[in-house]
């Protein structure tokens, strides 16, 4: 089985939560409501039929209690379900973890840094817990014993330019890699974290210190993130974070699927370019 290809497919990127365990200052998921439990099934009925995949991601999804049953009923419904996660549940909690790897059909693991001081200047950390990089590969190791594709999500910024992931990607042998530019989105967010901003050279030159060993590596700078992704907030809001636009929420009876998706306007060239 080709195990990138689970990571294919027409993908929502579904922030159905905007709480987090961990406060990295450089966050991006925007302020606002979120739906009820009843209103987020009801976004699953209207998702029918245009996404093949969904992507839960938060905030951070292991912390919300409805996690667990929308990823089973849509599996149910016939979608491919992911998730994104910084692994701190998963790692804490490993009847959690056994029930959420019995479910998902790929995971994706958010590593900004394997030192504990980065982390620390990120925010990476839960009640000033960090991670730690034998935790990490622990839960990689967990997630290859259940031959699930694993991804390895990385935000380049200030604070790890000068990092090396090259022993860490060889221990945990990642599926896939996708290396973030840290992006300011054109949408209302948590913090100002300027100070974390790098170049796009700089940022190319961190990307080509890992690609020079043969990883598997999805480069996404500033350019190919804005405008790129189907993203659906925590409203039940389609987002484009290239205009910095909101559809209506798609339960609204004036609202479909298909119209909320005109609106945003995302740029299928940029999307496809992720998955080649």
């Amino acid at each position: 089985m080709n195990k990138n290809k689970v990571f294919s497919g027409l993908t929502l990127n579904w922030h159905f939560t905007r709480k987090c365990n961990m406060g990295c200052k450089y966050c991006f998921v925007s302020v606002g409501k979120e739906l009820s439990r009843t209103e987020r099934f009801s976004v699953l009925e209207k998702l029918k039929g245009t996404f093949e995949r969904i992507n839960f991601v938060g905030g951070e999804p292991t912390i919300h209690p409805d996690l667990i049953d929308l990823m089973i009923k849509a599996k149910e419904m016939g979608f491919k379900v992911t998730l994104v996660t910084n692994g701190y549940r998963m790692i804490k909690d490993p009847i959690f973890a056994e029930r959420v790897l019995d479910i998902v059909d790929g995971i994706g693991i958010s590593v900004d840094s394997i030192n504990e001081e980065t982390n620390k200047k990120i925010g990476r950390c839960h009640c000033h817990q960090i991670i730690s990089k034998e935790e990490y590969v622990n839960l990689c190791k967990k997630i290859k014993k259940h031959n699930l594709p694993l991804k390895i999500n990385t935000v380049v910024s200030k604070t790890n330019l000068e990092e090396d992931f090259s022993e860490f990607y060889s221990v945990v042998n990642p599926d896939r890699i996708k290396m973030f530019q840290v992006l300011v989105p054109n949408l209302p967010t948590k913090r100002d974290y300027s100070e974390f901003l790098i170049s796009d050279e700089e940022y190319s030159v961190f990307v080509k210190k890992h690609q020079t060993k043969g990883y598997n590596i999805v480069a996404e700078s500033n350019e190919l993130m804005i405008g790129a992704y189907f993203m659906l907030n925590a409203a039940g809001c389609f987002e484009n974070n290239e205009k910095g636009f909101e559809s209506k929420c798609i339960l609204s009876n004036d609202m479909s699927v298909k119209k909320a998706l005109k609106e945003v306007d995302i740029n299928m060239e940029k999307y496809m370019f992720r998955y080649v």
